[in-house]
């Protein structure tokens, strides 16, 4: 991911101050969909292996807490209508993000300091969880009960550190801040709003009765990559038309298999600016050399 989110930042930017659109053949040689897709090919190897091989699988990396997180959480989004529900969500990123132990403060540059930019470590590994979620929603439009606001409202709160949730980088250290006592959960908001996240067309029928395990049509999902993977224009704050028109054709362009982050993430609205925690320099991510692999 190294510089991705620099790249796309700088595509997008001017169109902020003129009426000039986004520049299409910046954004595509960001790679940013190209990494969205990488990650979902990943989550169709995991979710073949489970639901048709009826397979274990593992998954690991260097530490476990950022490409594992992504991959296990979108595959339980595929496998489990649960997780396709505002509690299920609400449950699932609980689990695999906040009690497993993702790096907020690191990743999103929380209570930040220099060092922690020299460092390094600031990386969209959250935010690009949240948009391959969209890219899957996006397909499957009548099989989520929430919709594309709960999800970009949920990037928004990511860095807003309104709510202790994502503070501090494990349970340990938030244990240690008491978050508890000096701040609220964000899943109180979501809560105390959960209509405003309904996706009208979500169909519960569409997913069958509890525990079946049918494949045509039943409860699995297998997303789409490839040219499949589109923009998620309102993350942006752009029209769909600004990032989703018609195709450009580049030459090839090799990218790293896995790579680095970057420091800017995108804003709510047209006009804003970037997201909050990013900072100027190249971050890294971290689990490298992420492996799949079938028991």
């Amino acid at each position: 991911m190294r510089d991705c989110l620099n790249k796309v930042i700088e595509a997008i930017k001017d169109s902020d101050l003129s009426p000039l659109p986004p520049n299409r053949e910046m954004l595509i040689r960001s790679g940013w969909t190209k990494h969205i897709g990488t990650m979902l090919d990943g989550t169709v190897v995991i979710v073949r292996q489970i639901a048709l091989e009826h397979s274990h699988v593992l998954i690991h990396c260097s530490d476990g807490w950022d490409r594992t997180s992504q991959l296990s959480s979108l595959a339980q989004i595929c496998l489990d209508p649960y997780f396709r529900t505002i509690d299920g969500f609400m449950a699932l990123v609980e689990k695999d993000w906040v009690s497993f132990g993702h790096r907020f403060r690191d990743r999103c540059g929380f209570l930040g300091s220099d060092k922690w930019f020299i460092e390094k470590k600031v990386s969209p590994v959250f935010h690009q969880f949240l948009d391959a979620t969209y890219q899957i929603l996006h397909q499957n439009p009548t099989r989520f009960e929430y919709n594309e606001r709960f999800l970009r409202r949920l990037l928004y709160h990511l860095y807003s550190c309104q709510y202790g949730t994502f503070l501090h980088n494990n349970d340990k250290e938030r244990h240690g801040a008491r978050i508890q006592e000096h701040s609220r959960s964000v899943w109180d908001y979501f809560l105390a709003r959960r209509e405003m996240w309904i996706n009208e067309k979500y169909d519960p029928a569409a997913d069958g009765a509890d525990r079946e395990r049918e494949i045509g049509g039943g409860r699995v999902l297998f997303p789409k990559t490839g040219a499949a993977i589109r923009w998620w224009e309102e993350c942006w704050g752009r029209e769909v038309g600004e990032m989703n028109g018609s195709a450009i054709s580049l030459p090839a362009t090799n990218f790293p298999e896995e790579g680095d982050g970057s420091r800017t993430g995108g804003g709510g609205g047209r006009g804003t600016s970037p997201l909050p925690g990013w900072q100027s320099g190249t971050a890294a991510g971290s689990d490298k050399g992420i492996e799949v692999e079938m028991m």
